[in-house]
């Protein structure tokens, strides 16, 4: 076959099965370490939390275990363009699938693992977006399953032939959707979704015959089915023609991704300018019209519905830091928080991007503050935040030399001739290791 009678499957399976660790650009490199490390810390925190711990209690398969405890406090890392958190499927099928290879992976095995997963992944949710979530999917539970399926496919050993199958397997158990949001079952999703992965790559690997037709861009396949447009130009560029890991976004707040600009901007408001709840009088927020379908509970009752509501958000960030805490069961509004909730008019524009939000503030004197903030910057979010990041979400986890040890290793993950000690460092607070 040739390139130009290979279709888009087959193009893209090409791009994920010839990847070497040489091929990819050293700030590439660094994304992937810094992404794994990112994911681990939400992982190990998630793995607490009731989502996770019910699902721990009922299952022992790691990957849908670890995936649902990386997306349990929505923490995680975003992916602008595709909209999907790839390394919460991702790196949870990487460490389900280490322990079934039959030799050692290196630090450089599974950095060209994930990285091929998450190349692959992007351009199959650039190529469905946005009409798919429009309709009603959540991305990461249906996209996620190809990064998923591709990283495993690749540490299990799997050849072009078997990467495909893997991929078409794939394509029949990706699912996954919007409505769940706000309860337990959205991080379900993406624990599924690396479930999925694994498992297509397992089947593969092991003599399962998927169809030969293409079952991920063809008639009837999962590209038509869980989307109204397929725009397929993404599918056919080459990794090293566009790094897609270029644009990931680290999370600074852990709630969902569509709020951290209304957050971004109360900040900057308060301390700008020195506010306290008691000087504001409104507050006029305006998002991009697609965020309202997703993030606009108005009177959340749960921290699950916290994370989900522009009007919470919005408040406690003009009362002080959003961390973890603020998202607490039973939720801690305060009188005060309630009182600005109530103050918040959301209004829409078709023009904001839909990381941007502008916020402002009428003073209790009549006054009036504005701030336009864009949460959509690559590189904001700087690797000594991460780390700091990863130290207090894992303080409970983990002990602290366990977090020295895990994040030594992980800023060499590279030049590592064994991952064997990350992975049972990674596991220790979770729920299997002591």
């Amino acid at each position: 076959m040739t390139a130009a009678d290979a279709g888009p499957l087959d193009l893209l399976v090409k791009e994920a099965a010839s990847l070497e660790f040489e091929h990819i650009p050293d700030d590439v490199v660094e994304l992937a370490r810094l992404c794994v490390l990112d994911v681990l810390g939400c992982c190990l925190a998630g793995a607490s939390e009731p989502a996770a711990a019910i699902l721990a209690s009922v299952s022992d398969d790691d990957a849908l275990r670890l995936g649902t405890a990386a997306h349990a406090l929505d923490f995680d890392d975003w992916a602008p363009r595709s909209g999907a958190h790839p390394s919460t499927t991702i790196v949870p099928a990487i460490l389900a699938s280490l322990q079934r290879r039959e030799d050692d992976c290196t630090g450089r095995d599974l950095i060209v693992a994930f990285v091929a997963g998450y190349e692959l992944q992007e351009r199959i949710g650039i190529a469905i977006s946005p009409s798919h979530y429009d309709i009603g999917f959540h991305t990461t539970g249906v996209i996620g399953a190809f990064g998923a399926a591709t990283a495993s496919a690749l540490l299990l050993g799997a050849d072009a032939t078997q990467l495909r199958t893997t991929l078409t397997i794939a394509a029949t158990e990706a699912a996954g959707l919007k409505s769940v949001f706000g309860s337990m079952a959205k991080p379900l999703n993406a624990g599924r979704a690396a479930q999925a992965g694994v498992l297509a790559a397992q089947l593969a690997t092991a003599g399962f015959v998927g169809p030969a037709s293409d079952g991920v861009f063809g008639p009837q396949g999962f590209a038509l089915t869980h989307a109204s447009e397929v725009d397929l130009a993404s599918v056919v560029v080459p990794f090293a023609s566009e790094w897609t890991l270029r644009s990931h976004l680290f999370k600074a707040y852990p709630s969902c991704f569509g709020t951290h600009a209304a957050i971004l901007g109360a900040e900057s408001l308060r301390t700008t300018h020195d506010l306290s709840p008691s000087d504001i009088a409104r507050i006029e927020l305006t998002v991009p019209p697609i965020t309202l379908p997703v993030c606009a509970i108005p009177a959340p009752q749960t921290g699950l519905e916290g994370k989900f509501s522009l009007a919470y958000c919005t408040a406690i960030a003009f009362e002080g830091d959003v961390t973890t805490a603020s998202f607490a069961d039973p939720l801690p509004a305060s009188a005060e928080t309630s009182r600005l909730m109530q103050a918040v008019e959301l209004h829409t524009d078709e023009g904001f991007g839909k990381t941007r939000a502008k916020v402002e503030v009428v003073l209790s004197d009549g006054g009036r503050l504005t701030s336009d903030s864009d949460a959509g910057v690559p590189g904001s979010v700087s690797r000594q935040a991460l780390e700091r990041k990863f130290r207090d979400l894992t303080s409970d986890a983990i002990r602290p030399r366990t977090a020295d040890r895990l994040l030594s290793d992980l800023r060499r993950l590279d030049s590592l001739e064994s991952t064997h000690d990350v992975r049972q460092l990674a596991m220790a607070g979770t729920g299997e290791l002591a």
